[in-house]
């Protein structure tokens, strides 16, 4: 039997979400040049970092962001979030079970696993290297594919796929708080 599940990353395997808000505003803020409070008026239906960043300017800035006023965001994202990771390393655990259950899933033998994640793949890796956990070792998508989560997940299942050399899956598991 050829079973894939699929793990979202903050919020499912890193206790991330709350730094990752800040980190985020923070760089709307920076690349605005004027105060942003919340990121939740910007987050949609996806969640997604590319997608948040897309709303956000066209709410705040009145014009579809283009390719390099997300890469923009993105870079001073990065930059906030690698601060944090050195100044408040706690922001930054695990969910608790959360590393047994992956390592499990791994080591399974009827199930491989994947990543599925609105996280630009920079802060995917930054979060699971700090786990222990290498993502270059899983396929997956992530917010650089899309800002669609579903997108997201049916890329990461693409890539499953052709990673495993699987043509089709009987049971795909996604776990994750993003849907």
């Amino acid at each position: 039997m050829k079973r894939l599940i699929l793990f979202d990353i903050d919020g499912t395997l890193c206790n991330t979400v709350a730094i990752d808000d800040l980190c985020m505003q923070r760089a709307l803020t920076e690349v605005f040049a004027f105060p942003v409070d919340s990121i939740a008026p910007f987050c949609g239906d996806n969640g997604t970092d590319t997608g948040v960043t897309r709303e956000a300017f066209r709410l705040l800035q009145r014009k579809k962001a283009t390719s390099g006023d997300i890469e923009r965001v993105r870079l001073s994202f990065l930059r906030h979030l690698e601060s944090a990771q050195r100044t408040s390393p706690d922001a930054f655990l695990p969910i608790p079970g959360a590393e047994e259950a992956f390592r499990s899933i791994v080591a399974h033998q009827n199930w491989k696993a994947g990543l599925a994640s609105g996280a630009w793949w920079q802060s995917a890796e930054l979060k699971l290297r700090g786990m222990g956990i290498d993502p270059e070792l899983f396929p997956g998508a992530f917010a650089e594919d899309s800002h669609s989560r579903e997108v997201i997940i049916s890329t990461a299942i693409e890539r499953a796929s052709h990673r495993y050399h699987t043509l089709s899956w009987d049971k795909i598991v996604y776990v994750g708080d993003g849907l």
